[in-house]
């Protein structure tokens, strides 16, 4: 029998899945995504602990497949992977980008003649042989999803903390996430909420969302400046890609985007309604399941494989 893994690599989450060469799911493994050092070494043990809780060990799966962020395009090879089939004395590992995972776990297939747009900004474009065309930056970084609104986030609700600005309930969750009992604490820690690097702000942003959902003002300004922002990156990919005049798949991934009813797709997708051939799909299952899909696809059985409504619900791989 063998055995697969897939991993996505989110800005909030990490997430693991292990399958048999059947398609039977046999684990899953989530843990937050936090402050990272050593990717490689944060890779390989959520990983570990995945392929545990199948009663298994690395030595007995056959192949992975990696969803991150930093694959900058379809072809070339990281260091992250290489370092990787180093560590885990395995040459069937392929790294992708996240989006790539996405776009496998919403259609289970392969894209041709899609786009894509993920959290981190990132836009693919994905031609009729299934190679990924990548635009990501271009972007501004306070408009990319997931740690520019947790880190705009955060500065907002230390300033209304500070009385520089108006009452927010992001204030509540400052000192906390700072891991500080004392707001002059956090400041200092934070340069003020000025050092970009001082906290994992990707992880805030489900307190703004949270903050959002009970009508706060200043959560929901932040959710339509980095939803109209992002949706401005979306267009111009589109022109550059001379996509304009062509009916165009388009699907949304990244747990930012779809966290607390949505509220951030809704942006995207109001500023978008204009293009009429975009053709907004909605993702039914989790990410890794893409990635869990391309392990099968690149090192065992191609195509579409019979995983059960059964296994996605016992897994809660369901959107």
């Amino acid at each position: 029998m063998k055995y697969y893994v897939g991993l996505d690599l989110g800005g909030t989450k990490t997430d693991v899945l292990v399958g048999d060469e059947n398609g039977k799911l046999l684990s899953r493994y989530l843990c937050p995504t936090g402050h990272v050092d050593n990717y490689t070494d944060f890779l390989i043990n959520c990983i570990e602990k995945a392929v545990n809780q199948s009663n298994l060990k690395l030595i007995d799966i056959h192949a992975f497949a990696i969803c991150v962020p930093w694959v900058v395009n379809e072809e070339g090879e990281n260091n992250n992977e290489t370092n990787l089939r180093k560590r885990l004395s395995n040459d069937n590992i392929i790294a992708r980008s996240d989006i790539y995972g996405g776009w496998r776990a919403e259609t289970n297939q392969l894209p041709s003649g899609v786009l894509s747009a993920g959290t981190g900004a990132g836009l693919a474009f994905f031609t009729e042989n299934g190679k990924a065309v990548i635009i990501g930056e271009s972007v501004l970084p306070e408009f990319q999803s997931g740690s520019a609104l947790g880190f705009r986030g955060f500065g907002r609700g230390l300033s209304s903390a500070l009385g520089y600005y108006e009452p927010t309930l992001l204030s509540e969750s400052v000192c906390e996430f700072a891991e500080t009992s004392r707001i002059e604490e956090a400041c200092k820690k934070t340069n003020y909420g000025l050092d970009r690097d001082a906290l994992p702000y990707r992880l805030f942003s489900p307190h703004v969302l949270a903050a959002a959902q009970k009508n706060d003002k200043v959560a929901i300004e932040l959710i339509n400046d980095i939803g109209a922002g992002l949706a401005t990156h979306i267009r111009a990919g589109i022109r550059a890609l001379g996509l304009e005049n062509q009916e165009l798949p388009f699907v949304l991934s990244g747990g930012i985007l779809k966290g607390q009813n949505n509220l951030l797709e809704k942006v995207i997708r109001n500023r978008l309604a204009d293009i009429t051939n975009l053709n907004f799909i909605r993702a039914e299952c989790e990410p890794v399941f893409g990635a869990l899909m391309l392990a099968y696809d690149k090192y065992g059985v191609s195509g579409t494989l019979n995983v059960t409504d059964e296994d996605l619900r016992e897994f809660n791989l369901h959107r």
